[in-house]
């Protein structure tokens, strides 16, 4: 497995791919990159993985990682870092694209069939899932199923440990909004996303709870 890494983007998911016992690599490209790349190979030292996460935040750079992909590639940022062509390119190689604006979106839609692989990374990574023991209305432990690349959902977990249950899904949130997070912020950016996301998860764990 392969993340490709520029500046601050990628790091984390890195870590917490190689903590949960994934055979990982970071691979880095410069932070500065001009616009328009004509040989984006350039920029790009070799790797090899069958899973590849790509924080490049760059259309040309991504099209040269969808390339090298073996079973799925997962790019991060939305559209605007993925020319169509890669999704034509992938379907060509038997590469599964994945594109969404932030990773903690990946999720069972994403998997194909083929990729064994794929399939046990979005078991562990991706939107998060949790279970939740209560004990006289205080959250007691916060077992994490799946959880963001970033490793936000695993802080959040720790600190919502004796937190009311009633006040559990929006601390939660505001957890995910502290955490050093790499997504977007912005009144409708990622960071916003990522908090829903996570309240969402509490409150579906807390419905299981009879």
């Amino acid at each position: 497995m392969i993340v490709v890494s520029r500046g601050k983007w990628g790091e984390r998911t890195y870590e917490t791919l190689k903590t949960l016992g994934f055979d990982v690599e970071l691979v880095k490209v410069e932070e500065s990159l001009p616009p328009i790349i004509d040989d984006p190979a350039e920029y790009l030292p070799e790797f090899s993985g069958d899973i590849v996460f790509s924080y490049a935040l760059h259309p040309d750079i991504n099209l040269e990682v969808v390339k090298r992909g073996e079973e799925a590639v997962v790019i991060a940022g939305g559209p605007k870092y993925l020319p169509p062509k890669a999704y034509e390119t992938g379907k060509e190689k038997g590469v599964k694209v994945i594109n969404h604006r932030i990773c903690c979106m990946l999720c069972e839609k994403d998997v194909c069939p083929s990729s064994k692989t794929l399939k046990k990374l979005v078991e562990m990574v991706g939107s998060p899932k949790l279970e939740i023991k209560v004990e006289n209305g205080i959250v007691k432990k916060v077992k994490v199923i799946r959880g963001a690349p970033c490793g936000s959902t695993w802080y959040m977990a720790k600190e919502l440990e004796g937190v009311r249950v009633e006040e559990a899904p929006y601390r939660g949130a505001l957890l995910v909004s502290y955490y050093p997070c790499r997504a977007p912020r912005g009144r409708r950016d990622g960071i916003h996303a990522s908090a829903e996301l996570h309240k969402s998860a509490i409150e579906r764990s807390l419905k299981t709870i009879k």
